[in-house]
């Protein structure tokens, strides 16, 4: 059996580029220069693909009989438990190892990047398996997917990010870590709801009623969006302000012409589902900052043709889906 050792598509497409938007954002707000920081850029993405190899593993090995059950796909089925528990310490020791030696010289990098791990082993593993205790599951999952994550970000770039200067932009990226973090793994259990409950495995999301879980939502999306926008007035970048704007323009004609549904984390048609902000994050955020820092460098051109082309994924999907909206328009002032 051919192994695959991260999932792609969600950690690759849509993680990375989120963790690189607050990288960006923590080296403008900085004062320093991004083609300065590149080696740190490059240390941070190799540190999250190996952390990412990691969570894929143990998720489905410790998921294997719930996923049997639900007769849902695991990439674990078929490996022995020997090789599979020697491949995840292996993951987890090189993870750590790795870890260990880039942020040897910076105590805070290194408990945040532990801390990860022991989120997500708790999470999933017994006897604790989080997944299973209510709130403490999206609390786990969020801590080592996001919230970790983007503290070990904002003091590998800048270990005084603590200072009164920076103190208002270090709280705005912790605050929006956390409600963001929570929206996703809530929507991942959304999308698993049937799946968990053929397996008898039981969620947050199964054990609250509706009204609950359209008043957490509702909680959710407003403290995001306050401070998403602290960040976007700290950073106080035109093009930050246009790109958004465009974003939600964007977000119109795709629920207006395609139909989309946007999701703030709750839902039961999985058809065509938006999570609501998720493409801000990922396209419209990283190269806004990108486009910033070329105004102040040239050569941050050759970066931003890097970033296309290691992230198209969802750029692509934009342009799609742009192609499709401009077209319908366009047939709709013909028939008028």
């Amino acid at each position: 059996m051919k192994l695959r050792l991260i999932r792609y598509k969600d950690w690759w497409q849509f993680k990375i580029p989120i963790y690189l938007s607050i990288a960006f954002t923590a080296i403008f707000v900085s004062d320093f220069n991004l083609t300065e920081h590149l080696l740190k850029i490059v240390q941070l993405i190799l540190v999250f693909v190996l952390g990412a190899s990691y969570v894929s593993v143990i998720n489905d090995y410790t998921d294997k009989e719930a996923d049997k059950l639900a007769k849902k796909r695991n990439q674990m089925t078929g490996v022995s438990s020997s090789k599979s528990i020697i491949l995840i310490i292996g993951l987890f020791l090189s993870g750590i190892f790795t870890g260990w030696y880039i942020f040897k010289n910076n105590s805070w990098c290194l408990f945040f990047w532990f801390m990860s791990y022991l989120a997500f082993t708790a999470y999933s593993c017994k006897p604790l398996r989080l997944k299973t205790k209510k709130w403490w599951g999206p609390i786990a999952d969020a801590s080592g997917s996001h919230i970790f994550p983007c503290l070990l970000i904002l003091y590998y770039i800048n270990p005084d990010i603590l200072d009164e200067v920076n103190l208002y932009f270090f709280i705005s990226i912790l605050g929006w870590s956390v409600c963001f973090g929570l929206r996703g793994i809530l929507l991942h259990q959304s999308l698993d709801y049937e799946n968990d409950k053929k397996a008898l495995v039981k969620t947050l999301l199964q054990d609250v009623n509706f009204s609950k879980i359209k008043q957490a939502e509702l909680l959710l999306i407003i403290c995001e969006c306050l401070f998403f926008l602290c960040i976007l007035f700290y950073v106080n970048q035109p093009l930050l302000y246009a790109g958004s704007t465009i974003y939600l323009l964007y977000l119109y004609l795709c629920i207006k012409f395609m139909k989309f549904q946007p999701v703030i984390f709750f839902t039961v048609d999985k058809e065509r589902i938006e999570l609501l902000f998720l493409d801000l994050y990922l396209v419209f955020w990283p190269l806004g900052m990108l486009l910033v820092f070329m105004r102040q460098d040239i050569y941050v051109f050759l970066i931003v043709l890097s970033y296309l082309l290691l992230f198209p994924f969802k750029i692509i999907s934009i342009y799609k889906q742009s192609r499709i909206i401009a077209y319908n328009i366009s047939r709709r002032q013909k028939l008028s």
